[in-house]
């Protein structure tokens, strides 16, 4: 009992994520039977490019697709062989290690700086990260595309392992790394595994293209904390440059310049291929752009209320996609999305977050709900099938870690408002034991309604009678009274 008391937080993951593998796994490959001509596509691609050597960045069949998916498809085929199974086990794999994310990921944004500490203290942040990979681990829209073998279950794999990384180096990071500081050097693999998973995610499905958006917030704190160094620097007697050297050194734009680099030099042999091939770049989504309809205004509105409606009201009506028109979000988590999400929303208003140095709780924040609205873009800005759980899926992470959220919020409350009430009740009984104990002649004399406005009368001087409360036997004899 003491190991599992010490280790409940390792053994809660454990069973988080044997519930994403059964869920991923069990009769992978008859649950769904076959395969959906896109995804056989994929793999006709992998066989070629297997048998060729030609591993390509874009495959321009089936209106164009990155080539990562069907290389990784490649790769399973050589070691276990073509089939069904090797093709869906791609995706699988890929949404288990997206749950081990979301839990990491999440635990250290509500961990991030000084104030969000004293928000979620303790073993906080670790609860809502098991929160949130749990709800994902059990989502039917994450069960769902983590087996049927479509390339778009890679977009909240990289996403989650890119933002895990980023906050990881920005919260290690106390200044350039020096030689003699052999730790220190970890912050660069943080940027550099942070970058290199971003730049990873173009390769992944069309709808990442706007996830550079996300990253906004984290810049601009970055941009402020080093005017805010280079202002500091600029009083000392020192030139220009050298405060701003200083200022770079300090608060990380190394890092970004890492994280940067990094991404670019994973997307180089797409991007080199769209230069290329400019026509590919644009693909099908100008054929199902709201643009392309006669009233684009009209239409926007109209896929703006059914991508949000999604979450709380009618979901994909596509049974290849999700139970017809079932909320994306589970019925009975409904109430704990919509509290994690305002909460969320409130938070960016309170001034206190912009106090903080580093600006940690308003980044995560922003983070957050950019994340969660930028991902929703996909599909509001396309007029075909809505609303489209497919071309939403990179907001699967952030829609649930705002349900593990809300769910601790209210579970937290709910404890708060027990505990206030035990204690109600326990002074309450106190208060009755000293009455009756100090006041014997009204035993059985007067009806409850007197012994209420008795109460009330000396209440005051009864609270603060400082004496152990304890069961009298004149109140014990009182019976029904």
């Amino acid at each position: 009992w003491e190991f599992i008391k010490k280790h409940k937080i390792a053994i809660l993951l454990i069973l988080v994520m044997a519930t994403a593998i059964f869920f991923r796994l069990y009769k992978l490959g008859q649950i769904p039977p076959g395969l959906y001509p896109d995804v056989a596509i994929n793999g006709n691609d992998a066989l070629q490019a297997l048998k060729s050597g030609d591993f390509k960045a874009f495959y321009p069949e089936n209106n164009g697709r990155e080539g990562l998916f069907m290389n990784l498809i490649a790769a399973s085929f050589w070691l276990f062989g073509a089939s069904v199974w090797a093709i869906k086990i791609v995706p699988a794999i890929l949404g288990i290690l997206t749950i081990l994310g979301i839990y990491l990921l999440t635990f250290h944004l509500f961990s991030f700086g000084r104030l969000m500490q004293k928000k979620f203290s303790g073993d906080a942040p670790k609860y809502i990260g098991l929160l949130a990979a749990f709800f994902t681990a059990v989502s039917f829209w994450h069960v769902n595309f983590s087996r049927l073998g479509f390339r778009a279950i890679m977009a909240p794999f990289c996403l989650v392992w890119s933002f895990y990384f980023l906050f990881k180096g920005i919260k290690n990071l106390k200044s350039y790394p020096e030689k003699s500081n052999a730790g220190a050097w970890m912050v660069w693999v943080y940027w550099i595994l942070g970058g290199a998973f971003f730049g990873l995610g173009f390769h992944t499905y069309i709808a990442f293209r706007i996830a550079p958006v996300i990253l906004v917030p984290a810049f601009i704190a970055a941009i402020i904390l080093f005017w805010q160094d280079l202002k500091s620097h600029k009083k000392g007697k020192i030139s220009r440059w050298k405060a701003g050297w200083n200022a770079y050194k300090k608060n990380g734009w190394w890092g970004w310049d890492v994280f940067i680099i990094a991404a670019v030099l994973v997307f180089l042999p797409l991007g080199i291929y769209y230069l290329q091939n400019p026509a590919d770049f644009m693909g099908r989504s100008s054929q199902v752009s709201v643009f392309a309809s006669p009233n684009p205004a009209k239409t926007l509105i109209e896929t703006t209320i059914k991508t949000l409606g999604q979450f709380v009201a009618f979901g994909d009506y596509n049974w290849r996609h999700n139970l017809p028109g079932s909320p994306q979000i589970f019925y009975l988590l409904i109430p704990f999305f919509l509290i994690g999400l305002g909460w969320c929303a409130r938070q960016i208003f309170r001034k206190e977050n912009y106090k903080e140095k580093g600006f940690f709780s308003a980044t995560v924040f922003w983070t957050l709900l950019i994340w969660f609205g930028a991902m929703l873009m996909p599909s509001i800005m396309t007029n075909e099938g809505l609303p489209h759980a497919l071309r939403t899926i990179g907001a699967i992470p952030p829609a649930y870690i705002f349900t593990g959220l809300g769910f601790y919020i209210l579970m937290n409350w709910v404890k708060f408002k027990i505990e206030k009430s035990k204690c109600k009740i326990l002074v309450s009984l106190r208060d009755k034991f000293k009455f009756f104990n100090f006041t014997p002649q009204l035993r059985g004399e007067n009806d409850k309604r007197e012994y209420k406005n008795y109460i009330r009368f000396f209440g005051f001087y009864i609270f603060n009678y400082n004496l152990l409360p304890f069961l009298s036997p004149i109140f014990h004899s009182m019976g029904a009274q």
